[in-house]
């Protein structure tokens, strides 16, 4: 029991879970706008996930944000350069313009943990910013970049799927915020730390409504998705109400971020047994 609790902390703790809910993202992408499925942007998407979350979580504390010293962090930081190979030969794969949207997107991750003040501030330290940057990088990679990789335009619908996707990754986001406001720097004017976790969960609830409705304004309807958006916006709204400051570590860390994999399945369930 105590090696499978290990093994799966490590599965949290190294980002493998975040990566697959990313990975889930892209999915639903390939599968609302009848997309093939693209194994190199998905697993580069996979594999920068990865790397990116985990320089977010232990560089800041790294010397220089390479060097780490806990035996825990070193293992972690040998898998993340495992994932950052594996990134590079799918990254190979693709046009430059999706290299070039990948690029942009990391480097506003990495601002997130490098300072770019003189006070040696990064900008996820800018007043109730940080979980805008999380969605908008979110929204981007697994909505834009797979459209811009099958050489679709940004069309009205693939708008409003971006809208969605914000929507939705800044209410999943929520629970991580009430969970956090014990250890959360009152700097960071986080959206619990604003107005409070009633109010919060109340903002969420009206945030997932807006992202249900949204599917009525797309010029392509259709049933299906409005019955698993249905199905995501009851759970998100579920998880987010039973959140609270004091969680199992597994609530957020593990079950929230599960949200993107059930609407993954969702989908899938629908076109196999519609």
């Amino acid at each position: 029991m105590r090696l499978i609790k290990n093994v799966f902390n490590f599965y949290l703790n190294a980002s493998i879970h975040v990566a697959l809910a990313v990975y889930a993202l892209v999915q639903v992408t390939f599968l609302n706008f009848g997309l093939a499925y693209d194994p190199a942007l998905s697993f580069v998407t996979f594999f920068g996930t990865i790397v990116t979350y985990n320089f977010i979580k232990y560089g800041s504390r790294a010397k220089h944000y390479v060097i780490v010293e806990q035996d825990q962090d070193k293992i972690v930081q040998y898998f993340s350069v495992l994932c950052g190979l594996a990134m590079l030969y799918f990254a190979f794969q693709l046009p430059l313009e999706i290299l070039i949207g990948f690029g942009l997107l990391a480097l506003v991750s990495a601002l997130y943990v490098i300072p770019v003040y003189s006070n040696k501030k990064s900008i996820r330290n800018l007043h109730g910013i940080k979980i805008y940057i999380v969605a908008l990088v979110w929204s981007g990679t697994t909505v834009f970049l797979p459209i811009i990789g099958e050489g679709r335009a940004i069309s009205h619908d693939v708008i409003v799927e971006g809208v969605q996707r914000f929507l939705f990754v800044l209410t999943i986001t929520l629970p991580f915020e009430i969970r956090d406001l014990a250890v959360d720097s009152r700097e960071l004017s986080t959206i619990p730390q604003l107005i409070g976790v009633k109010r919060t969960k109340i903002l969420g609830v009206i945030l997932m409504i807006i992202f249900f409705f949204l599917e009525f304004f797309k010029d392509e309807f259709s049933l299906e998705n409005v019955v698993t958006l249905g199905i995501i916006e009851t759970a998100v709204i579920l998880f987010l109400l039973f959140s609270g400051r004091e969680q199992s570590k597994y609530y957020s860390g593990f079950f929230v971020e599960s949200l993107p994999l059930i609407w993954w399945g969702a989908k899938v369930f629908f076109i196999t047994y519609p």
